[in-house]
This record gives C-alpha cells, sequence and structure tokens, in this order.
C-alpha cells in the first residue's frame, strides 16, 4: 500500500514538471512570435550643441569672447575679440574676413561673410544653396566631407548650416561650419574655419560670432 502511494506522489510530480515545461515552452513561443514581440522604442531626435527651438544662438559663456558688434551692408556681427577685419571685392561677391593670430603651423583661424548677388533664375532653395557650398569647398580642399543640412534662425532670420572636414595642399586637416541665408536676391554666407588641433578651441568661438548675424539692434 504505501509503494502504491510512493508511485501515485512520483506520478503526480512527474505530471505537475511536464504540465509546468508545458506552459514554459508555450510562453516563450508566444513571446517568439513576430506579432508578440516587444517592439524596439524609436532613437530619441537629438539636435546639435546650441540647437533651440527658438533659435541657434551663441552660449554666454563664448558671448564674452566676442567683440563689439560690426555692421556690414544691411546687417552685423560680433566677430571675435582681437580678430583683425579686411574686405575685398569680386565682381558680384564682396568678402569680409576676420582672421586671428597665426598659429605654430602658419594657419590662422578665419571668420568669413560671402555676400553674391544672384543675377540668373537659379531658384535659391535651400538644397540648392548646399549644393553650392558643397562645390565651392571642394574646390579649395583636396578632400572634404559634409554633414547634411540643418535649418533654423539666427536673431529672426531663416538659415540653414552645415559642418565640414577637410585637408589641404599642406596636408593640414581644417573643420568649418557654414551659416547660408538668402535676402532677396542676395546670398549670405557665413564660415568658420580652422586646422587641426586649434580648431577644437577656435571654431566654437567662431560659430559664435555667426550666432550673432543679425539686423542691427535685433540681437536676442
Amino acid at each position: 500500500m504505501m509503494k502504491m502511494q510512493n508511485l501515485s506522489a512520483s506520478t503526480a510530480a512527474v505530471v505537475c514538471i511536464v504540465i509546468l515545461n508545458s506552459c514554459s515552452l508555450a510562453a516563450t513561443d508566444l513571446t517568439s512570435k513576430p506579432g508578440h514581440a516587444t517592439k524596439p522604442k524609436a532613437p530619441a531626435i537629438k539636435h546639435s550643441a546650441g540647437y533651440s527651438s527658438l533659435g541657434w544662438r551663441p552660449s554666454p559663456a563664448l558671448r564674452v569672447r566676442l567683440g563689439v558688434l560690426n555692421q556690414f551692408e544691411n546687417y552685423a556681427i560680433r566677430p571675435p575679440r582681437g580678430y583683425t577685419q579686411t574686405v575685398t571685392n569680386r565682381g558680384a561677391q564682396t568678402y569680409y574676413y576676420w582672421t586671428g593670430d597665426p598659429h605654430d603651423n602658419g594657419a590662422s583661424p578665419e571668420l568669413l561673410i560671402e555676400t553674391d548677388v544672384k543675377l540668373s533664375g537659379t531658384p535659391m532653395d535651400n538644397q540648392t544653396l548646399y549644393a553650392e557650398e558643397v562645390a565651392k569647398t571642394k574646390r579649395q580642399y583636396l578632400a572634404v566631407s559634409f554633414s547634411p543640412f540643418e535649418t533654423g534662425t539666427l536673431n529672426g532670420l531663416p538659415f540653414f548650416r552645415t559642418y565640414y572636414r577637410g585637408s589641404d595642399q599642406r596636408g593640414f586637416t581644417h573643420h568649418g561650419v557654414v551659416y547660408v541665408m538668402v535676402d532677396g536676391t542676395e546670398v549670405y554666407s557665413v564660415t568658420g574655419d580652422d586646422t587641426d588641433p586649434y580648431s577644437d578651441k577656435t571654431l566654437p568661438i567662431m560659430e559664435a560670432a555667426a550666432r550673432t548675424f543679425q539686423k542691427p539692434a535685433t540681437e536676442q
């Protein structure tokens, strides 16, 4: 009689184990089916440093390293403090340069504003202007790569921007940022450029200067 009870208990235990294993397998099979798989979360969209829904603005820490407001044509900008300004003309294009002290390698940080009067019927949409900026910079450097353009505002003015990295004939690696805006038949581009290893410190200052581009007395 005792043997029969032990046998029944053993049988019941085996049955329970089988049932539990079956339930576990069923649960595993259920979650492994495509229709029941846990969907991964979409990656969060991240903007470049300094992005704001209200516009691109220089940080307070960099703003104090900028000079006084310089007016040119119908606009103004605060260049990096201590940079020297020069102006040149080439046909319909005018170039405003602000150049910093030369580095040990002979290169200098340079902030450039180029104004170009467009007299052709070519549409001046962002994609066209971006392609023009890419082509222009590729003529300047032996090898260069660009980030996709982003859109935003500088003191209420609509701009797009792109970052680039390229090498020149001396073998120096350049890092730069370009902001571009259309005003009627004129295109304004603001470019900050410097070489390794100095660009890590100078490019943020030049980009802060670019972000002060404004109609006079409208800086936010």
